[in-house]
Parts: structure tokens; sequence; C-alpha cells
């Protein structure tokens, strides 16, 4: 089992554990200490929606007056905050090639302080009790102005790239977008009053998309399209248990660094393992018939037009999902809105997984490094998990258990972490039979004491219809 601890880094200030003494945590008299939970909120409510930028809080014992004074001469807001996690050897996490993979980083958005007495290793002790609060690098996105500008029609790239050059100061490394239309052209933009948040909204939404900031690539990128072509692999854990767990993943969008092209990790969820809320929901955003661009087109002097495509057999009244959109040419918005068409009608159509919570105290942490990566990344990406044993999954359709994190909360308390994050489905491309007995690998049980291989405690028959390759892999 892995169970890491959050290394927090702000301002020049470097947070430890609490000390052990006597068996229990004790604060230390020498240096700024973690004293209460640390949480990051980040995500979104819906597949539609465009995210927040995540956010982080946590309160820490200063046995100094440096906090203080920061808040008394206006120096604590705007440092920046760095949350990392220090991984195995043999982690096979291959975006972390030395080792720490970041969780977290942004600026200091509030800070509060009370001067307190405490127990420390040195006995009581008189100092400062501060609590944190800090944004991701896309909130100060918000604080970029674009007053009185216009920019004119130019290339999506070129776009991007000046919301990139006006942007640097916040210090994200590069915003990718899907490459198949970045010489498409888009209409002139007036700026007024907007903020680079404003902006990259409005990037993202012309090509139908939502976007995710991922802390440990440093880049802000568009939420893939939730399809692949993989099947689950078998895999023994080591000591002959067998689970389906998905293969790592890369994405086709950005490349420009070498830990763009690293893939993303896949992982298994022991439904046993996790925490479900009873109930199943859906709204008109589950169920969509009609969707709508408007854009302007450069060879009608820039004539707003309203381009739509509806569903086969669908009839009024359309629950329609509706979007605005920069490109100035039908021959790149017909494109865009079939695609988007194709993820409204059929991808994101119907409900999703409930939410899920993974506590560590109960099982000593995670089960190994992908398994922490997966659950303890705040950002979306092709990285996806075999959720076995979900009771869910013969209610929503015999839909794939296969799942991707689309926002939540992820909390470091009392040495345990405490994760809750909303699902999204997969949808697996190919099609086919699944696992039979007359296939799969002669060594293994259903159910046989060790040392005979088996399957996993959560794995049940319907899981079994989902994995196409017989083969049983080592972790």
């Amino acid at each position: 089992m892995f169970r890491p601890h959050p290394d927090i880094l702000f301002g020049q200030t470097a947070l430890c554990a609490p000390r052990t003494v006597d068996g229990l945590p004790v604060l230390a008299h020498d240096e700024a200490t973690l004293i209460d939970r640390m949480s990051i909120t980040w995500g979104r409510e819906d597949h539609w929606d465009q995210p927040e930028p995540a956010t982080i809080r946590f309160t820490f014992f200063d046995p100094t007056t440096d906090w203080a004074l920061k808040i008394g001469t206006n120096n604590a807001i705007g440092l920046g905050v760095h949350v990392s996690i220090r991984l195995p050897d043999g982690h096979g996490i291959a975006e972390a090639p030395t080792g720490t993979y970041v969780i977290f980083q942004g600026f200091t958005t509030k800070v509060e302080a009370e001067r307190r007495r405490v127990n420390t290793t040195a006995g009581k002790r008189t100092g400062w009790v501060v609590t944190v609060t800090a944004g991701d690098r896309t909130s100060a996105l918000g604080n970029v102005p674009f007053t009185f500008e216009n920019w004119p029609p130019e290339r999506m790239i070129d776009r991007a790239i000046r919301l990139s050059d006006r942007a640097a100061g916040v210090g994200i490394r590069q915003f990718y977008f899907d490459a198949d239309h970045v010489n498409g052209t888009v209409s002139a933009l007036e700026v007024r009053d907007l903020t680079g948040l404003d902006v990259t909204q409005q990037l993202y939404t012309s090509f139908g998309h939502q976007w995710t900031y991922h802390p440990n690539r440093n880049v802000v990128i568009r939420i893939p399209e939730h399809r692949f072509p993989d099947s689950p692999h078998l895999v023994d854990t080591g000591d002959g248990t067998v689970i389906p767990r998905m293969p790592d993943l890369g994405d086709w969008t950005g490349t420009e660094d070498p830990i763009d092209r690293a893939v993303h990790v896949g992982t298994a969820v022991d439904g046993c393992t996790v925490e479900s809320d009873a109930h199943l929901s859906t709204d008109q955003l589950s169920y969509v018939t009609r969707v709508e661009c408007k854009w302007q087109n450069r060879h009608d002097a820039n004539r707003t037009i309203l381009t739509y495509q509806t569903k086969l057999f669908a009839v009024a009244p359309f629950r329609t999902l509706k979007y605005d959109s920069w490109f100035d040419d039908g021959i790149t918005v017909d494109p865009v809105l079939q695609r988007t068409a194709d993820k409204a009608f059929y991808q994101e159509s119907g409900p999703h997984h409930p939410a899920i919570t993974y506590r560590t105290k109960p099982f000593s942490g995670f089960t190994d490094a992908k398994h922490a990566v997966w659950f303890l990344t705040p950002a979306e990406r092709r990285g996806y998990a075999f959720l076995s044993g979900s009771p869910w999954i013969a209610d929503l359709g015999g839909v794939p258990p296969i799942v991707t994190p689309c926002g939540g909360t992820i909390t470091y308390a009392a040495g345990e972490w405490t994760v809750t994050t909303r699902l999204l489905r997969g949808h697996r491309t190919t099609i086919g039979t699944g696992l039979t007995w007359a296939v799969v690998d002669g060594s293994l049980t259903w159910d046989a004491p060790a040392p005979a291989r088996r399957f996993a405690d959560p794995v049940t028959w319907g899981d079994t219809w989902f994995i196409r390759d017989p083969a049983i892999r080592t972790a």
C-alpha cells in the first residue's frame, strides 16, 4: 500500500508534518507545522459546464511572527503555493520522472492569522495559527485585464498565442486545444471589460469544448472526449488476485514538451472500497436532442449565423445545447458542430455514475502509486479506472464500468486522505463479446483460495462482459 503525505511550499515557507511524541501528534516549536486539514476543491458539477478554478485551504502553526508581519505589511496575497507528493521507487508514472508529482500550484487569495498558545515539542508556546486559501493558476487569469482592446480577424493559433502572451505573468506553460483547426480563421473580438479567464472560456467554447488545468503538467488543455478503443486488462496484483484495470492512455492534443507526450495513468478501483450515495439523477443536459452554434460569417459581411444539428428521430420540443464560436467560416464551424453533436447525442447522453469516496484509513493507503495519482489529480484527463463491482452499472443501461474524475474534493487530515470525486463514463469505440471460460487463462478461478489465481472479490460476471483480452498481466 502507498500512503503519501503532501509537501506544501508557499512563499518561502515549507510546512512539516506534526511530530509524534508518545504516539500522539505534536506541533514543532521551531518549524511551521500543518495542524488542520488540507482540502482541494476542483472541477465542474455538470459535464457541459466550464470548470471553476481549483482552490486549496489549509491551516498551520507558525512559531515565529513571519506570517503576521506579512499580513500587516500587505505581503501575504499573491504568493505562490505548490503542493506535491513523493512517489515510491518504480512508481511507473511517466509524467513524474523525478518521482515528484504536483497536485496543486497557484497563488494565495486569502490569509488569516490568530494568535494562540499551543502544545509543542518544547512545551507550551505562543505563536500564530494561520489559515491560507489559494486559487490555482487559472484563477489568476481573472486578474489579467483586456481593457479597450479590439483583436483583429486572425487564425485560431494566433489568437491562442495572443492570449498566452498576455497571460505570461500567470505562469501557465501552455494553452492546448485540438490541432485539427489551429489554422481556422476567427472573427474580430472586442475584449473590452473581459479578463484572461473570460477569453480562455470563449476560446474553448468556440470548439464546443470545456477546459481543465493540469497542475503537474502546468498546462490548460481541452477536456478530451471520453472515448477509446482500448480494452481493460486483467492484472494479477501479486498474490494471485486478479482484477480488471484500465491501461495508460496518451492524449493526442498538446505535444510541445516531453511531459505532454507522457501517458495518463489508468487504474483499477475496487467497488468494495469506495462509498457512494444510493441514488441516480438526470436532467435535460443528459438527453440533448439539438445543438446550436452561433457564429459570424466572414463571407457574408460578418452576419450572425445560427447553425444547428438535430438528433435523428428527435421531435419538438427539443432539448437544446447552445454555444457561441469565434470561427468565421462554415468549413470549420460545421465539423466542430458535428463533433459536438456526436458528443451530446451519444457519448454524454444519459445519467452518469454517482460520486464515489475513497478513504485511505481503512485500507492503510492507496493500493499503489497509479491508484493514488488517479484519485489525487485535480484535473480531467485521459486517465480511466475500471470500477469493479459497481451496483449502478446495470441501472445505467449496461454501460462499461469505466470512469474518469470530473471534480470533487481532495482532503488530507491526520495523516490520511479522503477523496470524493464526481465521475463521467468512458466510451469504448470497439465492440465484441466479453470473456468466457473457454478463452480465459486456464489458471484463473472464480473464488478459489490462495495461492490459486482468482478474481478479486468485487469482480462480477457483469464486469467480465467489458473485458476483451483474456491474457493476465502482472501489476
